[in-house]
């Protein structure tokens, strides 16, 4: 395959790149990544490798997963049951609670991994809608509740930044 001549010959597989220049690569069984110049910029370590989107690569080793950049820095070690990134902020998943924390201009970002059977992505800034159990309510980026957990669901209104709700068969804004 002609695609494959400027690769490293020790690999024993790669994928093409995606549009920010990632590939992931395969050797004795283990998953690595490498940038579009075919440099390996993680090492094959891994069980399995995902490419999240342009920013972030998924890993995991041992049944256990965490997130890398682009550029194959880890941004979260892999010790979490589940791992996301979107955008500037990290989402994990242990023991079926969820937390996040952000990165760069969203470093405020800090929910503990503690309390929160689920986490939507943000909808406004510094709001996150959040469930435990079988209700919704809204926190801020570090976790403090604004809204108490009593609502049947949380949706976009159509309005920018605006959050409706329903509760008990009625619907708000």
């Amino acid at each position: 395959d002609p695609s494959r001549e400027c690769f490293p010959m020790d690999i024993d597989d790669t994928g093409y790149c995606n549009k920010a220049g990632l590939a992931y690569v395969l050797k004795d069984g283990k998953y690595g990544m490498r940038n579009e110049l075919g440099e390996i910029i993680v090492p094959c370590l891994y069980d399995n490798i995902s490419i999240v989107n342009d920013k972030y690569v998924k890993v995991g080793i041992d049944g256990k997963y965490g997130l890398l950049d682009r550029e194959g820095e880890r941004i979260a070690e892999p010790i979490y049951d589940d791992v996301d990134g979107y955008e500037d902020v990290v989402y994990v998943t242990s023991k079926g609670k969820m937390g996040c924390w952000g990165i760069g201009e969203r470093a405020e970002i800090n929910i503990p991994c503690s309390q929160f059977d689920e986490l939507a992505y943000f909808v406004v800034p510094n709001r996150v809608v959040a469930r435990v159990g079988n209700k919704y309510g809204l926190i801020d980026s570090t976790g403090n509740i604004i809204l108490p957990f009593v609502y049947d669901r949380f949706f976009m209104s159509g309005e920018e930044h605006a959050i409706g709700y329903e509760k008990d068969g009625e619907v708000g804004v």
